[in-house]
């Protein structure tokens, strides 16, 4: 199923690259993740740091508007604190986290956003623009810690196969020559799926991300 997945994102992706009015460039996003929880049974204890990097793809339908996509691999992870003893899978086996304790999750996905950018005309060598949309995210792995009955375990039964989020956020591009241009930017994105599966409520993934780019 992910193998699927992976190989439809890049069709459609190399499908718009190979349009008129597309840019293409490369991006390394450091991000701070975190978990957004609705339930008594547990509750968000913290971020942890990740990064993502990969492919954008934009492609213009005006001066000044964009569609953009790509496809990106990533690290991202969250703290949980539970307030109740709960059977945990793992991989391996069955194990127990105990009331107070901490798990840190660690979650590989791949990333597909699809947004809307909109651009300033150039002010010297800079532009500024805005972006919003929604990021579609494939859990390739994931692993979680409360050492010593939980020892960085494969965590794969706990974790659902997709994540959903939305994002909005801006930044800058400078011109370096042509049509080649330096990006930065921050993004937040905020998910709305339920990302552990076999926990009770509703737990998603939210971050917030600094984006770096080259686009060529």
């Amino acid at each position: 199923m992910k193998k699927i997945l992976f190989t439809a994102s890049f069709i459609a992706i190399s499908f718009v690259a190979g349009s008129q009015g597309v840019q293409l460039g490369v991006c390394l996003n450091p991000h701070f993740a975190w978990f957004s929880e609705n339930t008594s049974v547990m509750k968000s204890n913290g971020t942890r740091i990740g990064v993502e990097g990969g492919l954008v793809v934009e492609n213009y339908f005006t001066k000044n508007y964009a569609f953009v996509t790509g496809i990106r691999l990533g690290t991202f992870g969250g703290k949980m604190e539970y307030n109740d003893s709960i059977p945990f899978e793992t991989n391996d086996a069955k194990k127990y986290v105990l009331e107070g304790e901490e798990v840190k999750y660690k979650m590989q996905y791949i990333s597909v956003p699809i947004a809307l950018k909109l651009k300033t005309n150039q002010i010297g060598y800079m532009s500024y623009f805005a972006q919003l949309g929604f990021t579609g995210q494939v859990n390739i792995g994931a692993k979680a810690d409360n050492p010593p009955r939980i020892d960085n375990d494969g965590a794969g039964p706990e974790i659902g196969l997709f994540s959903v989020s939305y994002h909005f956020g801006g930044g800058v591009e400078y011109e370096i020559g042509g049509s080649t241009a330096i990006v930065a930017g921050i993004v937040y994105n905020n998910g709305f799926l339920d990302i552990l599966t076999e926990q009770d409520g509703r737990e998603s993934l939210s971050y917030l991300s600094i984006n770096l780019g080259v686009i060529f």
